[in-house]
């Protein structure tokens, strides 16, 4: 699975939504992904946050993928004793959800 996303991250190049989504499935940030469930937690933050940030930067910050993916990555990082981090990550999802709804 390393490979597979390593060889579309260089062929469709790194910030595609397919590149997005088997990287999300690969570092399966709620403990049921093959990296977290391999004990590679700091691999699956990796991938998790850069996934957060791919679908930050293309889809924008109040998008439903975005906000799901930001909210995982808050649980995991909580789950892992990052309190801070998992809090800061939780206001920011609460924010941009919040002006998601102002702007509907």
């Amino acid at each position: 699975m390393q490979r597979v996303l390593e060889v579309k991250k260089r062929v469709l190049g790194h910030c595609r939504l397919n590149v997005i989504a088997v990287s999300l499935r690969f570092g399966g940030l709620s403990g049921q992904g093959k990296l977290s469930g391999q004990g590679k937690h700091t691999e699956a933050e990796r991938i998790g946050r850069e996934v957060y940030a791919a679908n930050k930067r293309m889809l924008g910050p109040e998008y439903t993928d975005t906000l799901d993916t930001a909210g995982d990555l808050a649980n995991f990082l909580y789950n892992h004793r990052k309190y801070a981090e998992a809090e800061q990550m939780q206001r920011e999802v609460h924010e941009e959800a919040g002006a998601r709804g102002r702007a509907s």
